[in-house]
């Protein structure tokens, strides 16, 4: 295992232990919708941030409908989560939207560690 597959490997169980610790203290305290809802702004900052950061390093600029997709989506979580942490009330709708924007980003973080700790890619041809 190389030493980057090790940095995504800890990287990847510190996000899945950070989801776990907020949707844990999120239950405790009562106010679970409080604390998704910037740690979903979070995940999408990071994403969308990561993604200018490497295309600033590109030479050659070639944007795929899958990253605009993504980026859209990821986008249109953020401005979900700041409107839900500056709105007064909430409403079911946005407690559910939040919480299936939030099992989705745990489930994908739990399946890609699954994957990169059962495949081991040493060629690519």
């Amino acid at each position: 295992m190389t030493k980057s597959d090790k940095l995504v490997i800890i990287a990847l169980m510190l996000g899945i232990f950070l989801h776990v610790g907020v949707w844990l203290l999120g239950l405790w305290k009562h106010r679970l919708l409080q604390y998704i809802s910037p740690l979903n702004a979070v995940v999408a900052a990071g994403l969308i941030t990561y993604w200018i950061q490497n295309e600033l390093r590109i030479t050659q600029h070639y944007i795929e409908t899958r990253e605009i997709i993504v980026l859209s989506l990821e986008g249109l979580i953020l401005l979900f989560s700041v409107y839900t942490l500056m709105a007064v009330r909430s409403d079911n709708w946005v407690r559910i939207t939040h919480y299936f924007i939030f099992s989705v980003n745990l489930a994908a973080m739990i399946l890609f560690l699954i994957f990169m700790l059962t495949f081991k890619v040493t060629k690519l041809f």
